[in-house]
């Protein structure tokens, strides 16, 4: 058996070890202690503001999210907004291309109250008028005479008018013969006619 003696020779007291070459009776304890405090304190203190740091910038990272969200929502209400003018901006073209059609027909229309007045002074005491189509410049007359005579005298007198450029001729050059019973009971035989032209001035 191995004993050690771990009393000096003295006798005087315990002698302390050297540990990987430290000896333990020369450190200054107090100082020592010291810094295990200091050093744990400020440990404490660091990781406090870290977690406080952290805790702010958590609170920062939840702000922006909340902004960008925000943003997301504007932006998608622009495109809204965009595509609404865009919409609108098409419709108002549209109105422009159809006004400027409009505006282009009533360039072209005329009033033919003139020429109607004047196919009223044409029209004998045996001969009326059943319609009158007006489409642009061509013009048809529909009507009834009690004799073909009649009919001829009224296109000659239409057709000395500045209006139609002796363009008034009879449709097909036919003319119907009909009976018709007058209110008394007669009956009689009546011309029925269509006429066809062009209109050269409404003025």
């Amino acid at each position: 058996m191995i004993k050690i003696n771990l009393l000096d020779k003295g006798g005087d007291g315990i002698k302390v070890p050297v540990i990987l070459g430290v000896d333990l009776t020369k450190i200054n304890w107090i100082a020592l202690i010291i810094s295990i405090i200091v050093w744990l304190s400020a440990s404490y203190t660091i990781d406090s503001i870290y977690n406080k740091k952290s805790k702010e910038v958590l609170v920062h990272v939840g702000k922006l999210e909340k902004k960008l969200k925000e943003l997301k929502v504007k932006v998608n209400k622009d495109k809204k907004v965009i595509n609404m003018l865009v919409d609108f901006e098409e419709k108002r073209e549209m109105l422009k291309t159809r006004t400027k059609h409009v505006q282009q027909i009533l360039s072209h229309k005329s009033n033919p109250r003139k020429i109607l007045e004047r196919i009223a002074r044409d029209i004998s005491k045996d001969l009326w008028l059943n319609k009158i189509y007006v489409n642009n410049r061509k013009i048809e007359i529909v009507g009834t005479a009690f004799n073909y005579h009649s009919i001829g005298n009224f296109i000659v007198q239409a057709n000395q008018s500045k209006f139609f450029g002796k363009s008034l001729k009879l449709s097909n050059e036919q003319v119907k013969t009909e009976t018709i019973e007058l209110m008394d009971g007669r009956k009689i035989n009546v011309e029925r006619f269509k006429i066809d032209g062009n209109i050269i001035n409404f003025e």
